[in-house]
């Protein structure tokens, strides 16, 4: 049951050269390992749908995928993941802890650079 979630998220990194990033991770909860991540200076609800194309194969038993309620998941990108055959679950208003995953690996990873 570990593999059927997916958990996603977006983080914010910043260059040497002061630079905006935004990171894009999707992990797989039983092992805790990232299945897929990318980096953008603009992610847009077609760039992130474009990532799940790339991981979402059908070759893997994930059924959920599990992401906040940020606007770059439309109800555009929720359908097309829907149709990819995954169930979208997501996260309430202001419960960080409930995509402790994710929010984890982003803390780590900006608390890890300073």
């Amino acid at each position: 049951m570990p593999k059927a979630f997916w958990p996603c998220d977006f983080f914010v990194t910043v260059t040497a050269s002061f630079r905006v990033l935004y990171v894009f991770v999707v992990m797989e909860v039983g092992t805790r390992r990232i299945a897929h991540f990318n980096v953008t200076t603009h992610p847009t609800a077609d760039w992130a749908l474009h990532q799940f194309q790339e991981i979402i194969t059908g070759e893997k038993p994930y059924r959920f995928l599990i992401h906040d309620r940020d606007n770059i998941y439309s109800s555009e990108l929720d359908s097309a993941v829907k149709s990819m055959g995954l169930r979208i679950l997501k996260t309430s208003y202001r419960t960080p802890q409930a995509n402790a995953f994710c929010e984890r690996l982003g803390r780590s990873s900006v608390v890890s650079k300073r």
